[in-house]
């Protein structure tokens, strides 16, 4: 079948990076409907979670209605936009007891970064017919101790710098 290899998956997901610790609980879920695999934990307060794919299709996809970043746990909330580096994307919420936290998000295929799922998938498109490409999101919290959220950004940007180059 038409798939990425485990050790295809495991590189571009990032998953033999050291230092990382359990994630919190009860934790932050984003929703990725049949995924090949997850990894999730934290590193120092900023708490990862990863969602990786072999192959994609119907229902099984980096991007769609089924998928969420924020889970179950989290609503969309407002927040000041700050320099956030290329190719992540922010995003702010709130969870249920009212804490702040903001969102760091990317996509990757094999060894490449994307910012927007639109351009994955066109390139997985092409890519797919030769080879079978693994894909993946990465996605990064930390919460917001300030109006700002400048904490949080700093320690997302610290993160990304050391554990995802």
């Amino acid at each position: 079948s038409n798939q990425a290899t485990p050790a295809q998956l495991e590189a571009t997901m990032r998953a033999d990076d050291g230092g990382a610790t359990p994630a919190p609980t009860p934790g932050w879920t984003p929703v990725f409907p049949n995924a090949d695999a997850t990894l999730s934990g934290a590193f120092g307060n900023v708490e990862f979670y990863v969602a990786g794919f072999r192959n994609q299709g119907q229902g099984k996809e980096l991007a769609g209605f089924s998928t969420s970043l924020l889970g179950k746990s989290l609503h969309r909330a407002r927040a000041p936009r700050g320099e956030v580096p290329a190719p992540w994307n922010e995003s702010a919420a709130v969870d249920d007891d009212g804490r702040r936290w903001l969102l760091w998000s990317a996509y990757r295929m094999d060894d490449r970064w994307y910012r927007n799922a639109l351009g994955l998938q066109i390139e997985y498109g092409f890519r797919s017919l030769a080879g079978s490409p693994a894909a993946a999101i990465v996605a990064l919290r930390a919460r917001c101790d300030s109006d700002d959220c400048a904490g949080a950004r700093r320690a997302l940007l610290q993160v990304i710098e050391i554990h995802y180059p």
